[in-house]
């Protein structure tokens, strides 16, 4: 018990001379989430984006840990390719949901958007569907 007071006592004298950094609210941990219903994707050269997603202003100042994303679409297997945005800096996604940390340490005070691009398919029409498209943006300060 002595020792693990001592080990707090140590702490507490390297912050009072200020030799280890300390802020209120350090290590704050938050999440936002962004969504979109649906999106009608036609073949095309070029991706067509959702709305931009935007954070709320609790994320000002936060950098991104980890951001999560889904969304569901008719589109058949092979013919729809899909980014996940933040600026000019684009992932490409290789499912209909999972979790990347390429985000990790950009400002999560940014708008993000979904990216789809329909290719065309021999035997299938050339508009497809996205619906349901959620991201979720872990962030800590």
């Amino acid at each position: 018990m002595a020792r693990h007071w001592r080990a707090n006592g140590v702490l507490v004298g390297c912050l009072l001379l200020g030799l280890v950094p300390w802020q209120p609210g350090w290590a704050t941990a938050g999440s936002w989430v962004g969504t979109f219903s649906r999106l009608v994707v036609p073949v095309s050269d070029r991706p067509l984006e959702s709305h931009q997603l935007a954070p709320p202003p609790e994320s000002a100042g936060a950098k991104v840990t980890r951001v999560r994303w889904r969304f569901s679409s008719d589109a058949p297997a092979g013919a729809m390719r899909a980014w996940l945005c933040q600026g000019n800096f684009c992932i490409a996604l290789r499912g209909e949901q999972g979790t990347t940390q390429q985000f990790a340490g950009r400002a999560a005070d940014r708008t993000l958007a979904f990216r789809f691009q329909r290719l065309p398919v021999a035997n299938h029409a050339g508009v497809s569907t996205v619906t349901n498209g959620q991201l979720i943006v872990d962030y800590r300060r």
